[in-house]
């Protein structure tokens, strides 16, 4: 356990050191939410009406789901990836820790800034959800987080039989955006398309655990999402398992 803190801390020292990848992180997500404020305050000006949500509630859900976007990102699969096709996967297997708990050391490290703004926001537009529903709330997050984690280290599992996997990042980024509410509220769709992405995981991560810190959700309701992403987490954490042990008899350990 000790190493596995000590990973984190050191990557949380090097983000405090090196904030150039943070602050043009910062500066593109906030572009993209001023683009989203834009474009609706635009519909609304047209006189649209849009029963669900008034302006300000959509604006409160673009900064809370543009917020998602820096906290939950896919940079464990090219991490995975490079270590993979430079040898240094090796020096991984040899030592005594596991994979997955350095990756998720260091990603948790490596957000440990995100998980900060993104604790501020909730504190700052969910206080009346938190106020009621505290223990549930910190409990769905949680676990939407090692969910996320444990989808994104399978998915970088194809490092194995992938050389570069850099093309994916647009196509992946764009299931997330679309996927998982990022750009508008799920719940505006036609009720058809919306129920059958209603619980993918990216729009438990995104649009509903949004709606819960808004205040939107009963108790029962976050307890079926945190069910629902437990449940997730066991699946993918199952699957990663299974086509890693495949992909390690695949490497050969010299790099590319």
């Amino acid at each position: 356990m000790n190493t596995y803190i000590k990973i984190t801390i050191n990557q949380i020292l090097i983000e405090l050191t090196y904030k150039f990848n943070f602050i043009l992180s910062i500066i593109s997500n906030v572009i993209q939410l001023m683009t989203g404020i834009f474009v609706w305050n635009s519909i609304y000006a047209s006189n649209v009406t849009i029963e669900k949500y008034s302006f300000s509630e959509i604006v409160i859900y673009l900064i809370l789901t543009t917020a998602t976007g820096l906290l939950f990102s896919f940079e464990p699969i090219f991490r995975l990836g490079r270590m993979i096709h430079n040898g240094k996967l090796n020096e991984m297997l040899v030592r005594p820790v596991s994979i997955l708990g350095e990756s998720f050391a260091y990603y948790t490290g490596k957000k440990s800034i995100f998980i900060f703004i993104y604790t501020m926001l909730i504190l700052i537009f969910g206080i009346n959800a938190i106020e009621k529903q505290l223990l549930q709330i910190i409990m769905l997050l949680v676990v939407n987080y090692i969910m996320f984690f444990m989808l994104i280290s399978l998915i970088s599992t194809i490092s194995f039989w992938i050389i570069e996997i850099w093309p994916l990042r647009p196509i992946l980024n764009a299931f997330y955006m679309l996927l998982g509410g990022i750009y508008f509220p799920l719940d505006l769709l036609p009720d058809e398309m919306y129920r059958i992405i209603k619980y993918n995981p990216f729009s438990i991560v995104g649009h509903f655990t949004t709606r819960v810190i808004q205040g939107n959700y009963d108790s029962r309701v976050i307890k079926t999402l945190t069910l629902v992403s437990i449940l997730y987490a066991i699946i993918f954490f199952i699957l990663y398992k299974r086509i890693f042990k495949k992909g390690l008899k695949k490497y050969e350990g010299g790099g590319n």
